[in-house]
């Protein structure tokens, strides 16, 4: 591994730590800073967490019909949703310093996963203080 691959993945291991904090904010009352860690944090997360979708869709589908419908049913919507979470992820990388909402939600995979993931318009601004 040279030395640039070494800078760079220190770089985005600060970000990442750094924007954890940031998860539970409140997103009607963030600074300008936080909205831009936020977003910078969750594009990481959401492009490094995506294929979870379909395994999650998976056990929802299945949870709420049969195996076999749980199985096929929930590769497919776990595809298009995963496709959907990192598509949100390159969005919030590129977008960071544009203090918009967020789009999908729940805005981590992680935040409740029994939710089938759901996205909202896209590049609604947010009330900065």
């Amino acid at each position: 591994m040279n030395r640039s691959s070494c800078k760079l993945i220190t770089i985005l291991t600060t970000i990442l730590l750094t924007a954890a904090p940031s998860v539970y904010a409140d997103y009607n009352n963030e600074q300008y800073s936080d909205i831009v860690v936020r977003k910078l944090g969750s594009g990481f997360a959401n492009i490094s967490t995506g294929l979870l979708e379909i395994p999650k869709d998976m056990i929802i589908d299945t949870n709420q019909s049969n195996f076999v419908y749980g199985v096929t049913g929930g590769i497919l919507q776990g595809s298009i949703s995963a496709v959907g979470r990192i598509g949100t992820g390159i969005m919030d990388l590129l977008s960071a310093p544009l203090p918009t909402q967020p789009v999908a939600y729940p805005v981590y995979i992680w935040d409740d996963f029994d939710a089938i993931t759901r996205f909202g318009p896209i590049f609604r601004l947010e009330n900065t203080q």
